[in-house]
């Protein structure tokens, strides 16, 4: 679980390393943002955190194709309040919640 400062150029040049599946890269400037490379080539920007019960949550950011890093940046910083504010992001974006 590599910790380091993410760049577009690491972001656009990283691949998956030999035998494993998947790889994730973390970022040092915005806190729980990570990427995760899968040796088919796909990229995926995910927010690591931990909900009100300390469980270790993972939300689905964006596909890196499609979004520039300081773009999933603010969007991991709105996602961060939202986490301050109490708000679950995960258990906001779930269809079927029982309350």
């Amino acid at each position: 679980m590599p910790t380091l400062l993410l760049t577009s150029a690491i972001v656009s040049d990283a691949v998956c390393p030999n035998p494993k599946r998947k790889t994730d890269l973390f970022d040092t400037q915005t806190r729980g943002l990570l990427l995760e490379v899968r040796i088919s080539g796909g990229k995926t920007f995910y927010l690591r955190y931990q909900d009100d019960r300390g469980k270790t949550r993972q939300l689905r950011l964006a596909d890196a194709e499609y979004v520039s890093l300081s773009q999933v940046r603010g969007l991991a910083g709105k996602m961060r309040n939202k986490i301050a504010l109490g708000i679950d992001p995960c258990e906001e974006n779930t269809p079927n919640k029982v309350t």
